[in-house]
């Protein structure tokens, strides 16, 4: 016994004694210029201490118990943390510092900064990642302007333990979660005396700090800080991975933010110092403004987007981390441009971020290829109950998976007035339930889908430009996800031709017990590549009700039906036009039902207009003319007031097929309009004027009569009588 304890005693001692200093100078009067040299030539127990310097370098600390400090650890003078930078932008694929031990590893006095850490790489956090550190510290250190593909844009903490300090993390971006700091599986003690400050930083969910573990082993982080972005965060903030929609608990002594329950306003020449109330003080970044914005559930609030570029090399934080109850509006859709320049995609709807709308912008140049874990394009909605787009474009973006966007078991969402075009890669849309005690019904209404292509520049995904609907693959779960397509017009998608012959449905698939309606939609000119595929997929227990709409030259056929015996698919047709009757319909496989009503469906030319702004018009003498139904249209079905083109849905007592309705001045050039001289005083006031889906209209009048306020469209019919009477005064509508 008394031979072990001396053995020990010595083996400690001799360590003890080994110990040493290792110093790096610039100045190459220490023992290194470079830290990492520093770092590999160190052993257990040894410190590694700088001088002041900016070290462009990314460090490794492998297996090895040593302390990494400035000359803050020996003078405990903090001046020395802003003069001890070591700077991550000479390599763009890793964080500044990984740490990879389970002894003791501390940092202390560091400014660790411009970091790009990215998915393909390991490690992928940006500032400092911890994975598998047992006992760390760090300490007295600002960790800031860093940015990761992944989680932890400050501080990355995977399977370890680790004690935070007097540190300031700031201004730092993860693209998934934790732009701060990002814990998963692991114990983070708050120095309660010497406390951080963590602000500012930003991601798709948990801005400032996100813990997860879905093991149980570890406690919810308590933070403990000085200064944070807000007084009173809530899981926007700190995501709680234990229970979405609580904030981790924490205590607070100040904030940089002062949240407000009002609508702000952004503008490319606002300043985010300005109070951002009002349109003549504005705030210069989206992502700021929802970091101001408190979500108000009883009052809703809005931002408001002036026209402009906002762009990822400008300083807009993608992707947005949208926000409960926060909507975001545009000025208008063509002018008002969310551009992620091909770095990430653009809007993550965090879970449980319920009651919002986004209005009048373009989303392009989103990138979902640079991370395996995102494969989406242009947004990624998760638990997004009663949430709107409208009037959006979603244009060049590319991703292999999804090029556009990704919904799921987002129940009551609508997408009214959105063009789909251009994108690359997977599906501009996917609809995905997720879980099978839910029901989900969607919305899309007034739709385009245009040139949607696949990317040919991968082997197994990237297929192309169809409409997915992912329902449920239990039995006994069918519908859980029914989706609604009305007015909609899909147009030269185009699906690959894959190596083994095969390849993804053209335009449209419902799949994986899912139901669709398509109720006045036009598709034309849409290819599958593969001679075996379709333009349109129905499969795996999937339901597919069709009325009053145009499924016209597409290739290699207009539909398909796939079903198992487990799962049959059912198809019904009614009033529209199918290209070659039922010869256009495809079935694959014995386990369907179709309904092909040949009374009112019809195999002809349906003459589209072929020109100007609305091609795919149907002609005077289309025989898609007052053929559709409303009759038989189900009662749960609601056709909306107009057509694609902005004119009167319904005209007298029938409806046409088609996303467009025909009127007598369809292929007759506006421009053969001539204004009306107004040669009498102006009693009516008309803003926004022309309009699409609001306005506000103002009378005056001080004579006694008949009163009539008429609307009209642009081809001159009359839309609505609004209001008729004998009074006299002023009186205002919308």
């Amino acid at each position: 016994m008394k031979i072990t304890f001396y053995i020990l005693f010595f083996l400690l001692l001799h360590q003890t004694l080994a110990a040493q200093t290792i110093t790096v100078k610039q100045d190459s009067t220490g023992d290194y210029v470079h830290i990492q040299d520093a770092i590999d030539a160190a052993t257990h127990g040894d410190t590694v201490l700088v001088w002041p310097g900016t070290y462009y370098e990314n460090l490794i600390i492998n297996d090895k118990n040593i302390v990494l400090g400035s000359l803050t650890l020996t003078t405990q003078d903090k001046q020395y943390n802003t003069q001890t930078i070591i700077d991550g932008s000479s390599d763009s694929a890793t964080c500044v510092v990984f740490v990879y031990c389970d002894d003791y590893v501390e940092l202390n006095g560091f400014t660790i900064c411009n970091a790009w850490g990215f998915w393909a790489s390991l490690p992928a956090a940006g500032g400092v990642f911890f994975r598998f550190a047992t006992n760390a510290s760090v300490k007295n250190c600002i960790i800031k302007n860093n940015v990761t593909s992944d989680d932890g844009g400050g501080i990355g903490i995977n399977r370890s333990n680790v004690f935070l300090s007097a540190n300031s993390v700031f201004n730092n971006h993860a693209f998934h979660s934790g732009g701060g700091i990002y814990v998963v599986r692991s114990r983070v003690e708050f120095d309660p005396i010497n406390r951080c400050n963590i602000y500012l930083n930003y991601s798709a969910q948990g801005t400032d700090i996100s813990q997860f573990d879905s093991s149980g082993e570890t406690p919810p982080v308590h933070v403990l800080v000085d200064t944070f972005t807000v007084q009173t965060p809530d899981y926007y903030y700190l995501m709680n991975g234990f229970n979405i929609g609580e904030a981790l608990s924490y205590d607070i002594n100040y904030s940089i933010i002062e949240t407000v329950k009002q609508d702000l306003y952004v503008s490319p020449y606002g300043d985010n110092s300005n109070s951002g109330l009002s349109p003549t003080e504005p705030l210069n970044d989206i992502y700021y403004a929802l970091l101001k914005m408190e979500s108000d559930s009883i009052s809703p609030d809005t931002i408001h987007i002036a026209d402009g570029v906002y762009s990822f090399d400008d300083g807009e934080k993608y992707p947005l981390s949208l926000k409960r109850d926060v909507s975001l509006k545009g000025t208008s859709r063509d002018s008002t441009i969310l551009d992620a320049n091909n770095r990430i995609y653009l809007l993550n709807g965090i879970e449980k971020a319920h009651n919002y709308s986004i209005k009048n912008l373009t989303l392009r140049n989103g990138n979902g290829n640079l991370h395996t874990y995102f494969r989406t394009g242009a947004f990624r909605l998760w638990d997004n109950e009663n949430v709107l787009f409208e009037n959006l474009k979603v244009t060049e973006n590319k991703a292999r998976y999804i090029s556009g966007g990704s919904i799921v078991h987002c129940n009551n969402a609508r997408f009214v007035n959105v063009e789909f075009s251009h994108n690359i890669g997977g599906n501009p849309l996917r609809l995905t339930n997720g879980f099978d005690q839910y029901f989900d019904t969607i919305y899309v209404n007034d739709c385009q889908f245009l040139e949607n292509l696949p990317d040919n520049s991968v082997i197994d995904e990237g297929l192309g430009g169809d409409v997915f609907l992912n329902g449920q693959t239990w039995s006994d779960a069918p519908n859980k996800l029914t989706a609604f397509f009305t007015n909609c017009l899909f147009v030269k998608n185009r699906a690959r031709l894959l190596e083994n012959g095969g390849g993804g449905a053209a335009t449209f698939h419902a799949s994986f017990s899912s139901q669709a309606y398509l109720i006045n939609c036009t598709f034309s000119e849409n290819v599958a590549e593969s001679p075996t595929s379709v333009s349109i997929g129905v499969t795996y227990g999937s339901n597919m009700h069709i009325y009053n709409s145009i499924f016209y030259a597409n290739e290699p056929i207009e539909i398909g039906i796939s079903g198992e015996e487990a799962y049959p698919c059912t198809l019904n047709i009614y009033n529209s036009l199918v290209d070659g009757g039922e010869d256009g319909i495809k079935y694959i496989s014995d386990y369907n039902t179709v309904y092909y009503d040949t009374e009112t469906n019809i195999d002809e030319d349906p003459l589209f207009l072929g020109k100007w702004e609305h091609p795919y018009q149907i002609d005077n003498g289309s025989p898609c003319i007052d053929v559709g139904t409303l009759a038989n249209l189900p009662d749960f079905i609601e056709l909306p007031e107009f057509d694609l083109a902005g004119n009167p849905r319904i005209v007298g007592d029938s409806i046409d097929m088609g996303a467009y309705e025909w009127n007598p001045t369809v292929g007759i050039d506006e421009y053969q309009y001539q204004p009306i001289d107004n040669v009498q005083p102006k009693l009516l006031h008309v803003a926004p004027n022309p309009f699409r889906t609001e306005t506000t209209i103002t009378a005056d009048w001080d004579f006694q009569g008949q009163v009539q306020i008429e609307i009209y469209n642009n081809s001159g019919l009359r839309v609505k009588q609004l209001k008729s009477g004998q009074a006299y005064g002023k009186g205002s509508l919308i």
